[in-house]
């Protein structure tokens, strides 16, 4: 008799018009959507690998340690495109400076797209939480107070059917109706993205998408059996029409805009100025401690400097300008670094607050089944300021990590680090003191002669360029983002809130159901 009940009510939802429409209008928007996010994610993987193979061909030519500035490439995530989240489907960058450090990454995208953030975009997550749900509020609400008043509930109610199986029919058999088109949608985007060559879903993947996919049917089923509850306890269609269109802008739109209010009341801000004037001073008295050093330890005079100085490397240059070289910056580099540990201390106090905020929307997401919906895929496809922060903390431990191993290699106060002159290398002044003023003139005879010997040894070097040994680069140690146990981890607040406010609904269904007078 239940498998009856089923197949009744799942064929009067699907032979309804506004069933087809919606279909209609789920199929044609998430094609859209997967179509439009596949060629985003595309353009947004061909500017992240032109970056990277800039990146790694700078590398590649490097001759000193000097012109490394170290950068951490994040693909973009195939995830994304289903949810764009806070990355909206770029890849990331995390530049390992020396004198600063990053909150949270930098996205890798195009220029040309930065206009584009002013325009609302939707995604698959966008589909189901706004077309879907209300969806399945219009199957939802006049499923019990509807036949009522059609008075095909008494004829039903009259039969020797238990009414926990009549209720039981209308729950599985509204729950398959809403399924159908986000199965179907779920479907058609995912063959749209395994048409795009660029798109690659690892085993990982494969499962954050699976569990997309669960808590998508978990979430408008929530909302499906919140309608089937309020048309159990009203007793006519448009009075639980009204209350379940109240609850569902509630839960989007109210909620939404007022977390954030919210959210910047229990969070105090510091002020950007501040924190700018604490980095002018933090970079003043650090230029201040290497004027003193200077002040101690006299710099050669500049005829002790002449030399050919580019791309952050120094050829040519007098032995004694080296050896004060090295000294300084074998200082001024550990200075940096102090000073950049510090920078960052009072970057993470003045932006972190903000974050707070942000995280606390999120947090509070649970008091809306829209929004937690949203949060939770989001965290899925690992597109939150929570993985953002999670990635910058992991590629900050390998900024330390590279730091050190150039300490231990010995560079931050040797020459390699501003120079790839051999050590017996001849400089461009052999002599600076044993030379007058006038033959250190630029157009002088010896400065011509000088020239054009420096050239020669220069034509020489592009025949036989060296390279650094990077063999034992310190590579990133874990992963730099969120595996899926930490996601769950995350996400475990809004799963028990969307499973038991699913029990809460269920349960409120059959306890009223069983005792409905459908006569009154």
């Amino acid at each position: 008799m239940l498998a009856t009940l089923i197949r009744k009510e799942l064929l009067s939802n699907l032979l309804t018009m506004r069933l087809a429409v919606a279909l209609a209008f789920t199929v044609l928007l998430t094609v859209l959507t997967a179509f439009i996010g596949s060629l985003e994610y595309s353009h947004n993987w061909d500017r992240f690998e032109s970056e990277r193979q800039k990146y790694e061909q700078k590398i590649s030519e490097a001759t000193v340690w000097n012109q490394l500035e170290p950068i951490l490439y994040i693909p973009p995530q195939p995830l994304s495109i289903l949810s764009r989240g806070l990355s909206d489907g770029a890849g990331s960058q995390f530049q390992a400076g020396m004198h600063w450090m990053w909150v949270t990454p930098d996205a890798v995208t195009a220029a040309d797209t930065d206009l584009m953030h002013s325009l609302v975009r939707i995604d698959f997550t966008t589909i189901v939480a706004i077309l879907l749900s209300f969806l399945a509020i219009v199957l939802g609400y006049d499923a019990i107070c509807g036949e009522r008043e059609r008075g095909t509930l008494q004829l039903l109610l009259a039969n020797s059917v238990p009414r926990s199986t009549v209720v039981l029919g209308k729950l599985i058999g509204g729950l398959l109706s809403i399924w159908i088109p986000l199965a179907l949608a779920f479907v058609v985007a995912l063959l749209i993205l395994l048409a795009n060559p660029d798109v690659a879903f690892s085993s990982d993947d494969w499962l954050r998408l699976g569990l997309l996919f669960v808590i998508s049917c978990l979430f408008i089923g929530q909302v499906f059996t919140l309608s089937l509850a309020v048309s159990a306890f009203t007793r006519d269609s448009a009075t639980s029409l009204i209350i379940c269109l109240f609850f569902w802008l509630i839960a989007g739109v109210g909620v939404l805009n007022v977390a954030p209010s919210l959210a910047r009341y229990g969070v105090d801000e510091p002020p950007w100025f501040e924190f700018m004037q604490q980095n002018n001073d933090l970079w003043t008295q650090y230029n201040e401690i290497i004027d003193k050093w200077v002040e101690q330890n006299p710099r050669p005079d500049d005829v002790f400097f002449k030399g050919l100085q580019a791309e952050g490397r120094m050829r040519y240059h007098h032995p004694r300008a080296y050896e004060w070289q090295a000294r300084r910056n074998g200082f001024a580099l550990e200075k940096r670094l102090e000073a950049s540990s510090k920078r960052y201390k009072m970057l993470e106090a003045n932006q972190m607050p903000l974050a707070r905020e942000a995280l606390l929307v999120d947090e509070w997401s649970v008091l809306s089944p829209m929004v937690t919906y949203q949060v939770l895929s989001y965290r899925l496809a690992r597109t939150t300021l929570s993985d953002n922060l999670y990635l910058a903390k992991n590629a900050r431990r390998w900024r330390n990590d590279y730091y050190e191993w150039l300490r231990g290699k010995g560079v931050l106060g040797d020459r390699s680090f501003f120079t790839d002159d051999p050590l017996h290398q001849e400089p461009l002044i052999p002599d600076p003191e044993s030379l007058s003023p006038e033959e250190l003139a630029p157009d002088s005879d010896y400065m011509r002669e000088r020239m054009a010997w420096m050239k020669q040894q220069e034509e020489r070097r592009k025949t036989s360029p060296v390279g650094l040994d990077l063999t034992d680069l310190p590579k990133v140690s874990g992963n730099l983002q969120r595996d899926l146990r930490a996601s769950m981890a995350e996400m475990v607040p809004g799963l028990v809130v969307l499973l038991l406010s699913f029990g809460v609904c269920v349960l409120l269904v059959m306890t009223r159901f069983l005792t409905y007078d459908p006569g009154r």
